[in-house]
């Protein structure tokens, strides 16, 4: 065989990565574990038929059976660069591009190979994918969406919780303080820790604002009393409140964490919005400037 036909044939064999990584990966509504275990499966299948076929022996070989998975790599890099690099670490086409190269380089046995291609697919498949499927579910989703009010919660104002507006009252200021922002959290919520990192500096340099941070209990474990007022996360005690028996939680119909609740300065309920998704930090800022406009 010439050596332009080889390259021709390798080549070919690099391009076909591109339709069985679209439609087994990217295919929003057919794409699952079955089509990344598939996709995967064949890209091994693939890359071990065209090393036993058309050997691989120099540089120029191997660029050219590089050519399909750079393409795509860089498509989906470009495309999905707002993930962030988390999520694209592990995304089908990081992982499909990780098993094209050990399917170059090595030259086991073929049994030994696909014995350990897959096991790491089926692991992928099973335990991986799914967060990553959920990552980009989650940023396809529009801000006004996120924070919509998909069920209305009680209307109840910090009068009806005594305990809770004692503690409260000590720390507002008349004057300075127009608005109380309850923001309820736990440290096993990730959405929460990633608003205390986003938006907690943005908040306290509002003056008018008194930050509240509500712990609620969530299952068996939780949190003691001390390890509550010292949470690393958020870093000023004097901002930490617990929901005793979580009444607050419970008589306001709350679910999930976490909640924005804004009160004027009287204990008046104002605004809420529930949820947060580092993606939409800015709108975020945003929609709570919009909140801290309110007046009587």
């Amino acid at each position: 065989m010439t050596y332009t036909k080889k390259s021709f044939f390798i080549l070919l064999f690099s391009l076909l990565i591109i339709p069985i990584w679209g439609l087994s990966f990217f295919a929003a509504q057919y794409a699952n574990q079955v089509t990344i275990f598939y996709g995967l499966t064949v890209t091994v299948m693939l890359y071990q038929f065209l090393k036993a076929n058309y050997p691989i022996k120099n540089w120029s070989s191997f660029l050219l059976a590089l050519v399909g998975p750079v393409i795509y790599l860089f498509s989906f890099l470009i495309i999905q660069y707002s993930l962030g690099f988390i999520h694209m670490i592990s995304s089908p086409i990081t992982l499909g591009f990780s098993l094209v190269l050990l399917s170059l380089f090595l030259n086991l046995k073929k049994r030994i190979l696909y014995f350990g291609s897959i096991s790491i697919i089926l692991i992928y498949s099973l335990f991986i994918y799914p967060n990553y499927r959920e990552a980009v579910d989650l940023y396809q989703l529009n801000f006004n969406e996120l924070i919509s009010k998909k069920a209305q919660i009680n209307s109840l104002d910090l009068k009806d919780f005594p305990y809770l507006e004692k503690e409260i009252s000590a720390k507002y200021i008349a004057g300075l303080h127009e608005f109380i922002l309850i923001e309820t959290w736990n440290e096993k919520c990730k959405p929460c820790i990633n608003s205390m990192s986003d938006l907690q500096d943005y908040i306290k340099a509002k003056e008018n604002v008194l930050h509240i941070f509500l712990y609620q209990k969530m299952g068996n474990k939780n949190l003691g009393e001390e390890e509550v007022k010292n949470y690393k996360a958020i870093g000023q005690t004097n901002s930490i409140v617990i929901d005793i028996d979580n009444d607050f939680y419970n008589r306001m119909q709350l679910s999930g964490y976490p909640y924005f609740i804004l009160f004027d300065g009287t204990g008046n309920q104002l605004d809420w919005f529930s949820g947060y998704l580092p993606y939409f930090q800015d709108e975020y800022q945003k929609h709570l400037d919009k909140l801290f406009e309110i007046t009587d």
